[in-house]
């Protein structure tokens, strides 16, 4: 975490295979919850229903030419949520500096109002 006191960047790294009906609201539901500058990765497995798209279409209502809020990882030829989260942490770490990375399930099983919850946990330490 840095020592300055900038609020921390924050990830939220979604895993998804087939989810185009729930990824636009947790998306969204992520984003409208934020209580520090945040990120939505999403890793998609080659989704055939075509969730990669909706990622897509969110992200160009949501990111700005200042603001990236949304990024999208196409996986062709790996498969698997254990291999997805990780995947999502490396590239929140390494290619855009995340200080806490987080990660849901995207059937909307995990409320997004949570993440706040943990965050002010984990920076009051």
């Amino acid at each position: 975490m840095p020592t300055t006191s900038a609020l921390p960047l924050v990830c939220t790294v979604l895993p998804t295979y087939n989810e185009r009906d729930n990824i636009a609201p947790l998306i969204r539901g992520v984003l409208a919850s934020a209580i520090t500058p945040h990120l939505v990765l999403v890793v998609d497995d080659h989704s055939p229903d075509g969730t990669a798209d909706e990622v897509a279409a969110v992200a160009a209502d949501l990111n700005t030419a200042t603001a990236t809020k949304v990024v999208l990882v196409r996986r062709v030829d790996e498969k698997g949520l254990t291999s997805a989260i990780q995947r999502g942490i490396d590239e929140a770490i390494n290619t855009h500096g995340a200080d806490i990375v987080t990660w849901m399930d995207c059937d909307l099983s995990m409320p997004p109002a949570d993440i706040p919850k943990l965050i002010r946990l984990i920076t009051e330490q």
